[in-house]
């Protein structure tokens, strides 16, 4: 009976097995199916982001087409795309970020997608609006000079970049590929050939590693400022916790104390900011209860030398 019963039991067992087997593979080809779909969307994006970006690097690089469109007064609505279309780059980078997750968030991607593919394509139109109703012709924005001058200002900034020193690898490797991309003979070269596009796409390439060159190393100096202020977190509490007790120590502590109060009150203030990445804010916390460790520190010179002039006056 016993025996019957085990072989029931993995019978059902194997049967469960079984059916479980091709919802698994079901799942993992359906997943990878998701997986490509939104990649070939991101793909997508990334050709539309590149075409504007290369055209947003031609109108810069063309100091005559600027200026026109300055003179018609349309530089701070091509400012304002520009900034759109950098704001709707981040949207790449968290959309692949949302494939990373696990289980990947395709809903996330699609979305992040979706709102920049339609950001470069609103940008794209509206500077060629632009440059249409500034009364740019289309041979004018193709300037050769103007493209080799944009060169030569992006290694200049690549130029000031490497003066920092002490540099991460990654601002190092992204710096040196940038310069690659900024042959200025090579680009001299293919504009005599007519090859304005390649160019372009050079330029609009060294740009972008400039750019992310700049995002790591603001990234390392908010490292940099939040172990600071962590390091400041510890001398307040260790100094507050030094005051508190010599504090106690004297026969009047009472007006001390409730400094020591409104200094734990500071800290817990700033401790909060911090969590929030109110980091500024945090500062500014931690420098007021700072001061009020101060007064403190030259409250208690002053009570100790009173005290112990009244101990010299009325002791035997």
């Amino acid at each position: 009976m016993a025996a019957r019963l085990a072989n029931k039991h993995i019978i059902t067992v194997l049967l469960a097995l079984l059916v479980l087997v091709p919802t698994s593979l079901s799942y993992a080809q359906n997943q990878e199916g998701k997986d490509k779909q939104v990649e070939n969307f991101i793909e997508l994006a990334e050709r539309a982001k590149e075409k504007t970006e290369t055209l947003i690097s031609i109108t810069y690089a063309n100091d005559t087409a600027i200026t026109t469109i300055t003179d018609a007064g349309f530089y701070d609505q091509l400012e304002a795309n520009v900034t759109d279309f950098n704001d709707a780059t981040e949207n790449i980078t968290n959309a692949y970020a949302c494939l990373e997750k696990d289980p990947p968030d395709y809903e996330g991607a699609t979305a992040n997608i979706t709102y920049a593919l339609g950001i470069f394509r609103d940008v794209f139109k509206a500077v060629k609006t632009i440059l249409a109703e500034s009364g740019v012709e289309k041979g004018q924005l193709v300037d050769a000079q103007g493209l080799i001058q944009a060169m030569t200002r992006a290694l200049e900034k690549i130029e000031k970049l490497m003066e920092i020193g002490e540099l991460s690898d990654e601002v190092e490797w992204l710096l040196g590929n940038a310069t690659l991309y900024l042959d200025v003979t090579q680009a001299i070269e293919w504009l005599q050939l007519g090859m304005v596009n390649q160019t372009a796409h050079n330029l609009t390439a060294a740009n972008k590693l400039i750019s992310e060159a700049h995002k790591a190393l603001k990234k390392t100096a908010a490292e940099m400022n939040t172990n600071r202020i962590r390091n400041f977190f510890k001398v307040m509490n260790n100094t507050r916790e030094r005051l508190s007790k010599q504090v106690n120590k004297l026969n009047d502590p009472s007006g001390l104390q409730q400094t020591l109060s409104d200094v734990e009150d500071l800290i817990g203030q700033a401790q909060e900011a911090f969590d929030n990445e109110e980091y500024s804010e945090a500062l500014g916390l931690l420098e007021d209860a700072r001061a009020l460790l101060e007064e403190v520190e030259q409250g208690l010179k002053e009570q100790r030398r009173a005290e112990k002039g009244n101990g010299n006056g009325n002791g035997p």
